[in-house]
Parts: C-alpha cells; sequence; structure tokens
C-alpha cells in the first residue's frame, strides 16, 4: 500500500538517499508491482462492512496499473530528483543478499533493506484472475502518479519541492 507514511515508497527513498552504493533489485529488476493506495483500501473496507454481499467474499486490492520495480525505482528517482542507482540482479542471487539482509535485521541497522523487505521486493503482486478487488465495492482505484508526489515531495531538496511532475 501506498500513502504518506508508507512503507514502500518512503522506504525506498530513505534507502536510495542515505545508503551508498546501488539499490539492488531482485530479478533483474522486473517484479511487478501494483501499489494500491491506502485510502482506497481503507474505503473499501468500510464499503465492504456496510455491504451485505460482502460477507463471506475474499478481495483483493490492487492498484490501477502494473510496474516493474526498476519502474517503481526510477519513478521514485524522478519525483524526488534525486535519480536512484540500482543493479539488477539475477534470482540466483536471491538467498544470497537474503542473508546479507538478514544480519542488518539483527543489528537493527535500519539503513539498509532487512530480510523480509528484500523478500517482498522480489515477489509479484498477482491478482487472482476474477477475484474481486476495488472495484467490485464501488472503489476508483487513485494512480501512484497521483499519490506519489505528496508521499515523495519531502525528498526532494528545497529549490525542487514545488516542482510539478511533467507527466
Amino acid at each position: 500500500m501506498i500513502g504518506h507514511e508508507d512503507r514502500f515508497l518512503n522506504r525506498i527513498a530513505t534507502i536510495a538517499n542515505r545508503v551508498p552504493g546501488p539499490f539492488p533489485l531482485a530479478n533483474f529488476g522486473k517484479t511487478k508491482k501494483s501499489p494500491v493506495g491506502v485510502v482506497d483500501v481503507a474505503t473499501a473496507i468500510t464499503e465492504a462492512i456496510f455491504d451485505p454481499a460482502a460477507v463471506g467474499t475474499t478481495y483483493e486490492f490492487v492498484g490501477p496499473k502494473s510496474y516493474t520495480m526498476q519502474q517503481l525505482v526510477d519513478f521514485i528517482g524522478d519525483t524526488t530528483r534525486k535519480p536512484i542507482w540500482s543493479v539488477g540482479l539475477p534470482e540466483e542471487a536471491n538467498p544470497l543478499l537474503r542473508f546479507a539482509f538478514s544480519l542488518g535485521g539483527i543489528s537493527r541497522l535500519e539503513l539498509a533493506p532487512n530480510e523480509e523487505e528484500f523478500f517482498r521486493y522480489s515477489l509479484d503482486d498477482v491478482q487472482t484472475k476474477g477475484a474481486p478487488g476495488l472495484a467490485a465495492l464501488g472503489v476508483d482505484a487513485t494512480s501512484l502518479e497521483t499519490i506519489g508526489i505528496n508521499v515523495l515531495r519531502k525528498y526532494r531538496d528545497h529549490i525542487y519541492h514545488d516542482d510539478a511532475i511533467e507527466n
């Protein structure tokens, strides 16, 4: 989920700004993510509570568009006006990287991604075919491009703070 205090866009922007070296992207950065707005999810949950037809139904909430992790890292870099140096790594490197990041978790090193984050960044967000989502509850999904600038503006240098995003 993405929003003002999320642990996705904010976390990647924080890591990219504080840690020297490239941002590691599992599976060569081709992992698919479909970021969904936290407000959209909250609205859908509220709608489900008051919808008798929702009883016993499992919903899968995903955003309106899928992005690769490389596209998301590039979006964060473009939006913050601080390009992120990233390196795509093969799937065979995942166990080694998970082990390395687990050491950061042991030491409570907040700067580097921990093992769980790396694991989440390496899994595709795939909605089950035919599963009801936000639209089934009458909620229009908000795009990353709409939410992203508001979430990431705080990572910009002051001279770029009020610049608009071209697209």
